[in-house]
């Protein structure tokens, strides 16, 4: 089962490195780091302690990927006209999601492409669960700090 966190949390650490790391060249790197620090927080996704990958998970893994492009556009758009500034939070967000990312074609294709199972197996080895619902805590936590943050 590939390992995940909710995309929203690692969209907002992205988010939040852009805004307060307005240097591209730092932010970036910051941001893809992020999601595997943020991956070792206890915690809980629609993959934990689950055999199989069914397609009403799929649909909620599709739907929590629509809220964290939303708030990612949100951000992006908010920061316009300064176009650097909303490339920065765009690709501090993409960078922050990307490890799950690349785990699309075996979650929804089944897909068990070499580089794909790497970083399946890469992730599983640095990640930490938590069941329902402490696990969706401490993820409600980590977004709460980050707007926080950002309201700053």
């Amino acid at each position: 089962m590939p390992p995940t966190m909710l995309a929203t949390p690692h969209t907002l650490m992205g988010i939040l490195i852009a805004t307060k790391v307005t240097n591209p060249w730092l932010a970036l790197p910051l941001a893809l780091l992020s999601h595997f620090a943020l991956d070792l927080t206890p915690h809980w996704d629609f993959f934990t302690f689950r055999e199989k990958v069914t397609l009403p998970i799929k649909k909620k893994v599709c739907l929590d990927v629509l809220i964290g492009l939303t708030v990612g556009m949100f951000f992006v758009f908010r920061a316009l006209p300064d176009r650097t500034q909303a490339a920065n939070i765009f690709f501090s967000c993409f960078l922050a999601n990307l490890p799950d990312g690349v785990e699309a074609p075996y979650i929804f294709l089944g897909k068990e492409w070499p580089f794909v199972m790497k970083v399946i197996k890469f992730q599983r080895e640095h990640h930490s669960r938590l069941r329902f619902p402490w696990g969706l805590l401490t993820q409600l936590v980590l977004a709460t700090a980050c707007l926080l943050l950002l309201a700053l």
